[in-house]
Order: C-alpha cells, then sequence, then structure tokens
C-alpha cells in the first residue's frame, strides 16, 4: 500500500488515507466546528438572474457543530455530534414589503459507534502483536 500526502498549503507534512489517521489507543477528542452558508445570488440553471425574478433577498445560515469521541481501545470507540444552526431568512411578503425572519434550532443529536479494526495495515499491526505476545 502506498501511502498518500496532502496539505492546504501544498507542503505535504499530512500524511492522508494511511494508518496514521487511526487512533493508536484509548482516549478523548473534543471539537467544535463552524460552517456558514450565504445564500444571496441568483441563478437560473447555470446562469446568473436578476434578483427581481425571485421573492427570497437572502438565505443566511451558520452551522455550529460540537462533537465528543471516545475511543475505548484502538479499535473501538463512540462519538456523539450536537448540531445546532441559526438562520436568517430574508424575502418580499405579499404587500411587496421586504421582511426578514430569523430561527434558530438544535438539530438532530447524533450517536455512532465505530470500528477501526477494517484496514490491511491496521490488521496486520494486530497480527505483528498477537505473534510477539
Amino acid at each position: 500500500m502506498q501511502d498518500a500526502y496532502a496539505c492546504a498549503c501544498g507542503c505535504g507534512v499530512f500524511s492522508v488515507g494511511t494508518s496514521s489517521l487511526f487512533p493508536s489507543g484509548s482516549g478523548t477528542t473534543a471539537w467544535l466546528e463552524y460552517d456558514y452558508m450565504n445564500q444571496d445570488e441568483y441563478w437560473s440553471g447555470t446562469s446568473s438572474a436578476p434578483a427581481a425574478n425571485n421573492h427570497d433577498k437572502n438565505i443566511r445560515t451558520d452551522f455550529y457543530t460540537a462533537g465528543l469521541q471516545y475511543m475505548i481501545n484502538r479499535d473501538w470507540g463512540i462519538m456523539a455530534e450536537v448540531p445546532y444552526w441559526d438562520r436568517l431568512f430574508v424575502t418580499t411578503l405579499n404587500n411587496n414589503s421586504i421582511s426578514g425572519f430569523h430561527h434558530d434550532a438544535l438539530g438532530d443529536i447524533r450517536l455512532l459507534g465505530m470500528y477501526t479494526g477494517f484496514s490491511p495495515r491496521h490488521v496486520q499491526q494486530h497480527h505483528l502483536r498477537s505473534e510477539t505476545a
């Protein structure tokens, strides 16, 4: 198996798609993620369209996700993610006035069980450890 390397800055420091991304043992990892989507451009098919053709003037959404992962050992783990979103919706009402609506909500909480032992390199490492024990 050949390693693949990638880095956003082009430096090639990080190993991607290899056993270096697998957990090496038990432990906990926590993270926060932020994503932003601003839908303020108008399209019809693959072409730009005039704003007058769309009653919706702006849909702006902020997505927040908090996550926690606990690896019981290097093979098994559990993960939880809690998403939250905050949306501003600006549209033209029936009387042709412009109005904005704000809405936020907690998303579906995700609970996942993980098994990381399917990688050939991961299986080889387990096999080598068993032979030396």
